[in-house]
């Protein structure tokens, strides 16, 4: 990793000393002591990246100071761990149903779609089959976010870790919404006045659990 350093005043720079966190996996290639440069001259800092295996795959962030005899200037940096080796995951989407109706069904046509959790960038989306399941193959190992949503339910959003080499499960719940609300606005005798009513429409669990009931 390198970074450009030039100096765009009207006088020497001084002497460079080159500071960086005291990080395991973060090494100076080039030399903590830097000549000094004169106006309009540029030089390089590079730095070494050596992450052991098992480094945690997150993001770091830190900051590289140059201090020169008068004053100094500070270049923020993030950097990512990632690891190459892949791993599956299999969802199973649970609601009420699940759990109260009969053969305890999943539930079908959920959209899932697995984030990157710094970003927010979709790595790798699907849909629920007629089981209510989904194996989503070939993920990066990490961290990721992972969000749930299905019609007439809650969504659903939490945390995963993809592990390579392995199928990871999760059993995401999404609440069933069986019960809607409908406002109606009824005139009244007074001028300008209205009576609001609240109807709540319960829907039949008896009835095909995956109708409207």
């Amino acid at each position: 990793m390198e970074i450009q350093i030039s100096n765009v005043g009207g006088a020497p720079s001084g002497s460079l000393a080159v500071l960086i966190p005291d990080a395991p996996w973060l090494s100076l290639v080039t030399p903590t002591n830097l000549a000094s440069l004169d106006p309009g001259q540029s030089t390089k800092v590079a730095l070494s990246l050596h992450p052991t295996a098992d480094l945690p795959l997150n993001r770091y962030e830190g900051t590289i100071v140059l201090a020169a005899p008068q004053t100094h200037v500070t270049v923020p940096f993030q950097v990512r761990a990632l690891a190459s080796a892949v791993g599956d995951l299999h969802v199973s989407v649970a609601d009420d149903y699940t759990f109260y109706v009969g053969g305890a069904p999943l539930v079908t046509n959920a959209a899932v779609i697995v984030s990157d959790p710094y970003t927010g960038d979709p790595i790798v989306k699907g849909v629920t089959d007629a089981t209510g399941t989904l194996l989503l193959t070939n993920i990066l190992e990490g961290q990721y976010q992972i969000d749930v949503s299905a019609d007439k339910h809650t969504s659903f959003r939490g945390s995963i870790k993809i592990t390579a080499g392995t199928v990871d499960e999760v059993k995401p719940f999404l609440d069933r919404k069986t019960v809607s609300y409908r406002w109606t606005v009824v005139p009244t005798e007074i001028q300008d006045n209205y009576r609001v009513v609240l109807q709540s429409v319960f829907r039949n669990r008896s009835a095909d659990p995956r109708g409207d009931g």
